[in-house]
Order: structure tokens, then C-alpha cells, then sequence
């Protein structure tokens, strides 16, 4: 993750959730322009913190945003541009330790694959 701004405090684990279920971390930021526009337009599902790097499901079509945010702090502009752009969108919301999102993994698993298997 490439923030400081509401990070994720157990990346680590919440990837290794995820990679059984087919997803691979990419940090958009890192990546030219047009690799990110390729990665977001040929993607299925999408999984981010709230960030800037989300504004990247404009070029989806067809695809699911599941959107992690901490429990104090809800914003509903992907929300928003997911349902103008006809997009399936998820929010998941997690504890914080001070500015540090906590994601309770056991829920994540739960709640990607009831949205994987829908």
C-alpha cells in the first residue's frame, strides 16, 4: 500500500485471504498510466481502501468494487461513481487502531466469497 492516510495495519493478512481467492495486490500509484487503465478495464473484481486510486474504476465495465473502510469514517464517492457507471459495489467496513484500519479477516473471507460466489 502506498498511503499513510488510513492504511491497512495487517496487509499481510488480509492478502493472504485474499490470494486463495484469486486476487493479486497492485498499488496504481507505482504503475504507468496506461497499465492502470489495462488492469482496471479487464478486471472482474476490485478491492481497495477508500483512496484515490479507486478513481480507476472508471475505466471498468462489468466488474464488482469492494470498498474497505475503516469504522469511523464512511466517504460515498466510489459508492457513487460504481452506480453511474453500472458497477456492483460492496463496502466493507473495519476497526481502526488510532488512524490504522484493521481488517477483520474472517469477515473479508466471508463477505468476497458470498460476493464471488453471487
Amino acid at each position: 500500500m502506498d498511503t499513510t492516510f488510513r492504511p491497512v495495519g495487517n496487509e499481510d493478512a488480509a492478502l493472504e485471504v485474499l490470494g486463495p481467492l484469486g486476487f493479486e495486490r497492485f498499488v496504481p500509484g507505482e504503475m504507468p498510466v496506461a497499465d492502470q487503465i489495462r488492469l482496471f478495464a479487464t478486471a472482474d473484481t476490485m478491492m481497495s481502501p477508500h483512496g484515490a486510486g479507486l478513481v480507476n474504476v472508471i475505466h471498468a465495465s462489468d466488474a464488482t468494487v469492494v470498498e474497505l473502510f475503516p469504522e469511523n469514517n464512511v466517504e460515498a464517492y466510489y459508492f457513487v461513481l460504481a452506480q453511474q457507471l453500472g458497477l456492483d459495489y460492496h463496502l466493507s467496513q473495519h476497526p481502526t487502531d488510532g488512524d490504522t484500519m484493521i481488517v477483520d479477516t474472517e469477515a473479508l473471507r466471508t463477505t468476497v466469497s458470498r460476493i464471488l460466489a453471487g
